[in-house]
């Protein structure tokens, strides 16, 4: 099947469907045969049936929110900076006059190659080029050019389409979410933040699996497959990993999305927080629930319930109507702790979208222990990068946990990995000047 054509194609069919089906049942009778992906439902990729690849850049779908099986998930990711910085110019990345904006009469840069003067097709600059040396144009059928629609429009320079893939404008998170930006480092935090609001809403919904009001139910998604891991030559699209082996913000949201123990917030009618338990164990434990407020600095209400998770189940553990109505610029706090004390899970967020907040100057405290980061800060400190150079090299760099946020009453520890052996490290809150900085030493190499 294939995405955004109404009626099933029958190029293949039989082959799929009868010739590779039967080899495979013949030579290995024990494995699932899928006849394609996306599979199933009335029409291709439909969400109610089968696997599917939901495009929700591009279509309304029948089920949205909670599908029986995402087999591609994508959206448009850049790698950090210093990545960019090694094939393209300042130029590119932020050209002379460009304004972070987006307006009802400005040319929309999307793609086909076949048509690269329609405004609503994104425009490939190399297109006459690559038409010399032989390529042609897919067809899905004699009539029909195979053409990437792409007519959302998003604030990011023309420049960057000779290394964006060809969906990047399509698959960009909500932008709109969060602050127009008036330089580079923050066009590149913008469109990284915004994919990583799309993992912690889509992601953790998914694996909630059902909405509130089928609580006891089992749940109704049953898998959730995010389609590109890595990028293999330097350019950019919708990868976690990039060419230079670098991980920003999307990759460590979407790991914490993925904690086999998993407190999700749900913002409905009410706000409901659900646990989620995909071990093999269950889980018992104490839940904190706290209001954080930005402007006054301190916690406004908190509450305490215990709470049990059966291994494999997905429920509503409270909804936080006790701590009702909550001021806009709060941010809300989860933690699940065992009778061991150890924290099981955690999850925090803020209660309106970034765009809408006044964030505080935050000064964080960084120590190196060992291979041990301890965190601490003074005020609410949104999405903490840490970052290290030994001599210069800015690269290789990994971390247990990055780009989280940081409230006054924790202490985060964070694992320093990766192959570097000594430098200095630096943290810093995004929408903070403050920069802290410590010298880190492995322990087996100090004398």
């Amino acid at each position: 099947m294939v995405e955004g054509i109404p009626e099933k194609l029958e190029y293949g069919w039989k082959s799929f469907r009868e010739d590779f089906k039967s080899t495979c049942r013949r030579l290995d009778p024990e494995r699932f045969y899928l006849e394609s992906s996306p599979c199933g439902g009335d029409y291709p990729s439909d969400p109610r049936e089968g696997d599917s690849h939901p495009l929700y850049y591009t279509y309304r779908h029948a089920v949205v929110q909670y599908p029986l099986f995402i087999s591609e998930q994508a959206r448009s990711t850049t790698g950090p900076l210093r990545s960019l910085r090694r094939f393209m110019t300042g130029e590119e990345l932020w050209p002379k006059g460009y304004v972070n904006q987006v307006t009802a009469g400005q040319y929309n840069p999307t793609y086909n190659i076949s048509y690269p003067d329609k405004p609503y097709y994104q425009y490939d600059p190399d297109y006459q080029e690559k038409y010399q040396v032989g390529w042609s144009v897919p067809q899905l059928r004699e009539d029909t050019l195979f053409m990437v629609t792409s007519w959302k429009k998003v604030p990011i320079p023309e420049t960057w389409w000779r290394r964006a893939a060809s969906f990047f404008a399509s698959e960009c998170g909500p932008l709109e979410r969060f602050f127009d930006a008036e330089n580079i480092e923050e066009l590149i935090y913008r469109v990284n933040a915004a994919t990583a609001w799309f993992f912690k809403d889509d992601a953790e919904r998914i694996r909630r699996g059902k909405p509130h009001y089928e609580a006891g139910e089992p749940r109704r998604c049953q898998g959730y497959i995010y389609v590109k891991l890595n990028d293999t030559w330097p350019q950019f699209y919708c990868t976690l990993i990039d060419f230079f082996q670098e991980v920003y913000i999307p990759y460590y949201q979407y790991r914490r999305s993925l904690s086999p123990v998993l407190l999700s917030f749900d913002f409905q009618d009410r706000i409901f927080l659900w646990g989620v338990n995909d071990t093999s164990e269950e889980v018992q434990g104490t839940l904190h629930v706290r209001v954080f407020s930005q402007i006054r600095n301190r916690v406004v209400n908190e509450f305490f319930i215990p709470v049990s998770i059966e291994a494999g189940e997905s429920k509503v553990l409270t909804s936080l109507d006790r701590v009702c109505p909550i001021v806009t610029e709060s941010v809300v706090h989860a933690v699940l702790t065992g009778a061991d004390g150890k924290v099981l899970s955690s999850s925090d967020t803020l209660v309106d979208m970034e765009r809408h907040q006044t964030f505080p100057q935050a000064k964080l405290s960084l120590q190196a222990e060992g291979n041990t980061l301890i965190l601490r800060t003074d005020r609410y400190a949104h999405c903490v990068e840490i970052t290290g150079s030994e001599d210069g090299d800015e690269f290789g760099w990994y971390f247990s946990d990055n780009y989280f946020n940081l409230l006054p009453y924790e202490e985060k520890r964070v694992e320093i990995l990766g192959h570097h052996t000594k430098g200095g490290i630096r943290a810093k809150a995004h929408y903070s000047s403050h920069i802290t900085e410590t010298e880190y030493t492995a322990p087996h190499c100090r004398l």
